[in-house]
């Protein structure tokens, strides 16, 4: 390819704003999915975005500025170049199997965020109001200090009218953080020497398990006398207390966190009851072993408040945020959303990966019916004459439909085909992110199946009842 055919290319989408602006839009939605969620999957839509713009763009245009004028000024309407039949139906090819890759990556996202929406979050994330606050080391420099302010707020909110009860937890779920250390647990030998156990750790209020209505399974939550004076206590959920404890209750067993260094023993903690398992980060994960720290124990500066209500969360904010402020003029509440809008907000990249694909996918099915339709017109076309003889011979339209539909059909049976090759190929990085659905699922195939097939009936159907109009003594005079 010489810089004589590049310009030449240009000057042909110059020349053709309509397919320009189909490029445009192709390169601006792809680019705008990556943006949004920065997955692998929306990386590869826009890089067969761009390879398909620029063959759309540059065959043709090669294909023009390598017409011999002799031979084109020799050749009738009958007998029409056959570079010209195999660029053009190479190109439908490519667009049927790339809306069929781009399809079957929309409908496998769609079932799979449909499925998200359906998981069992472990939780009640209905009336529930979160925001953000922060305790500096100048305002609150004892653990004491920031206990006795949770304390306070939640004494103070769980009374005001509309609300059922409020709580601290850091970090909140479903917010896209998590904390965790590594511990040891009591009378358990470790098998090897480097061995870490890690769970994930929030540090929460005693009301916490009452704000998110999670299950107490066995034993009992934390208490107001599980202060900084009582003994360390923690409750586990039932995937810790399974995995380390396999058919025992798990309650009274102890742990505690693993020094470092010249670091102080830290003291054992005992578990002192068994919550269910909920969802912690993300919805498509497996139930992880976590603990739950009680904010009179160990503080944290920094903290979520939620607060769970008896109607609409977001009108109980102001009455909220004034009763923070009267123990802290202009605490900065920050993040103020219900629960379930951040658990919405969790679902970002599923539900950003699915717009870019629709996108997508809708332009490609849409080429690939115009490409289609354009190819086997043109067919018909050019071959007006051969038609009109078989009418005239008695041709049946059985005939002439089989006669259009077999050039159609090859073309996006191969189509198909490729696209299905792609598929299976290029939706192993999408595993990452389906859950409910498997890359291979079949139901999900065949559906682009049968849409693509659809759209290439409808594609061809014009063609073929041009073809049947087709006047016998006209067509006999069309040379």
């Amino acid at each position: 390819m010489s810089l004589q055919d590049l310009r030449f290319a240009w000057r042909t989408l110059r020349k053709s704003p309509g397919f320009s602006l189909i490029a445009v839009v192709i390169l601006g939605v792809g680019i705008g999915g990556i943006a949004g969620s920065f997955s692998i999957v929306l990386a590869f839509t826009l890089a067969l975005s761009i390879v398909t713009t620029l063959a759309f763009a540059l065959l043709p245009a090669l294909q023009a500025s390598k017409v011999n004028l002799v031979q084109a000024l020799k050749q009738t309407t009958s007998t029409p170049h056959r570079a010209s039949y195999r660029s053009r139906n190479l190109m439908v090819v490519v667009q049927v199997a790339s809306a069929f890759v781009l399809l079957v990556g929309t409908v496998l996202m769609v079932r799979t965020v449909s499925t998200l929406q359906q998981v069992s979050l472990g939780f009640e994330p209905q009336n529930v109001l979160t925001m953000g606050t922060h305790l500096t080391a100048n305002q609150y420099p004892e653990n004491r200090d920031k206990i006795a302010f949770h304390s306070t707020v939640t004494s103070r909110i769980g009374d005001l009218p509309g609300v059922v009860s409020a709580s601290f937890v850091y970090p909140l779920p479903m917010n896209f953080a998590t904390a965790g250390r590594t511990f040891e647990v009591e009378g358990r030998t470790p098998q090897s020497e480097n061995e870490r156990l890690q769970a994930r750790s929030h540090y929460v209020s005693p009301q916490y398990f009452e704000t998110m209505k999670m299950s107490l399974l066995r034993g009992r939550p934390l208490g107001e006398s599980d202060d900084l004076d009582a003994p360390r206590i923690v409750v586990a959920n039932e995937s810790f207390t399974n995995l380390y404890w396999p058919g025992k209750t798990g309650v009274g067993k102890r742990i505690r966190w693993q020094s470092s260094g010249a670091e102080k023993q830290p003291e054992w903690m005992t578990i002192v009851g068994v919550v269910g398992d909920s969802k912690n980060l993300l919805l498509n994960e497996d139930n992880i072993p976590i603990l739950y720290i009680s904010q009179l124990q160990n503080p944290t500066s920094s903290a979520f408040l939620a607060v769970r209500t008896t109607g609409d969360p977001h009108a109980s904010f102001a009455m909220i945020a004034d009763s923070v402020w009267q123990l802290h003029p202009n605490l900065p509440l920050s993040e103020v959303r219900s629960m379930e809008e951040v658990i919405e907000a969790s679902m970002l990249p599923w539900q950003a990966t699915v717009g870019g694909l629709t996108a997508l996918a809708g332009l490609a099915v849409f080429l690939a019916t115009l490409g289609i339709y354009g190819v086997l017109s043109h067919a018909v076309a050019s071959r007006t004459a051969e038609i009109g003889v078989r009418r005239a011979m008695g041709a049946t339209l059985q005939d002439v439909i089989r006669l259009v539909v077999r050039q159609g059909g090859r073309l996006v049976a191969t189509g198909l085909l490729t696209g299905l090759v792609l598929s299976i190929l290029l939706n192993r990085f999408l595993s990452s992110l389906l859950f409910g659905v498997g890359s291979l699922d079949l139901t999900s195939y065949l559906m682009v199946f049968g849409a693509l097939i659809l759209a290439a009936i409808l594609a061809i159907a014009v063609p073929v009842l041009r073809a049947w109009r087709i006047d016998p003594m006209i067509a006999l005079r069309y040379e």
